[in-house]
């Protein structure tokens, strides 16, 4: 069976005579005798622990970090955006801005890198809070200074033209309202409301089952960029992932949700608990700031 390893793998002598095992984590770590090909099936077949090793080898190419990227949890891809000698494809990239949406480290080691492209850069920034936006303008190399304040001035400006005067909810809300004392305000009603792009309502019912939290807050939530948030208010007030997802997927903005957000949405929706959704809710009410 050894032998048979090593065919498959192109794993030297030297590296099955010294380690148990040539996918090892210590053969993955530092062996230079493994082909693309064993490390692709490598991560697609192990664990996470397999992942973390192979995340911080030297000169990783694309077909190994589109595997780990999609299979990797937030340990490993930390420690492979922190890989500046790792190579990323588009489709890989576009999955790591999605991962760093609900992780601020991760946003600063990826906002660090110098062959991040730009559409990318300008995206992670957009989906960043303010204060991780402040860091990484702070702490960036001179070479990613100009360019991150440069996004970040673009952000500012959009923004700003963006600003509407203040809105009237109070036709949803007396919609929302009547369907509660009806005991119709349910998962199917908001998903309806969703699917029918009436995200007034979807506001108003998010505040209503929120112990009457303001719907303005919820629409600014449901407009943002920012969809792991909206994760908080829909928990808090008990909803299923199917009416989550359909209020993910139609949501009223000009980028729709792309698989890998969702996904990841899907499995941060799934661990989030009900109290930590309803602390974090209270802390917005608290401070009247969203973070």
């Amino acid at each position: 069976m050894r032998d048979d390893l090593l065919r498959a793998s192109s794993v030297c002598a030297d590296c099955v005579h010294r380690l148990p095992h040539p996918t090892s984590v210590t053969v993955l770590t530092q062996s230079n005798c493994l082909a693309t090909g064993t490390l692709v099936e490598i991560a697609k077949a192990k664990g996470q622990d397999h992942l973390l090793a192979i995340s911080g080898r030297t000169n990783l190419p694309e077909a190994v970090t589109d595997v780990i990227v999609d299979r990797g949890e937030r340990k490993v891809i930390r420690r492979l955006a922190d890989n500046a000698s790792a190579r990323f494809s588009d489709t890989g990239y576009k999955r790591m801005v999605a991962h760093a949406e609900s992780d601020d480290e991760l946003t600063e080691i990826l906002g660090l890198r110098s062959d991040l492209p730009m559409n990318f850069l300008r995206d992670l920034l957009q989906r960043a809070t303010e204060a991780v936006r402040a860091r990484l303008a702070r702490i960036a190399p001179p070479e990613l200074q100009e360019e991150i304040q440069r996004v970040l001035k673009t952000i500012a400006s959009k923004a700003r033209s963006e600003l509407s005067p203040a809105r009237d909810f109070s036709r949803a809300e007396a919609v929302v309202r009547r369907m509660k004392g009806l005991n119709e305000l349910n998962d199917a009603a908001i998903a309806g409301f969703a699917e029918a792009n009436r995200f007034d309502e979807v506001a108003a019912s998010l505040g209503i089952l929120n112990n009457s939290a303001p719907t303005d807050m919820m629409a600014r939530l449901l407009e943002g960029l920012r969809a792991d948030l909206i994760l908080i208010p829909c928990k808090s007030a008990g909803l299923n992932w199917t009416t989550v997802e359909a209020i993910l997927c139609h949501r009223p903005i000009k980028r729709r949700i792309d698989d890998a957000t969702l996904k990841l949405a899907m499995r941060d929706y799934g661990k989030l608990s009900p109290e930590t959704a309803e602390r974090t809710l209270r802390f917005w009410l608290l401070h009247s700031k969203i973070e």
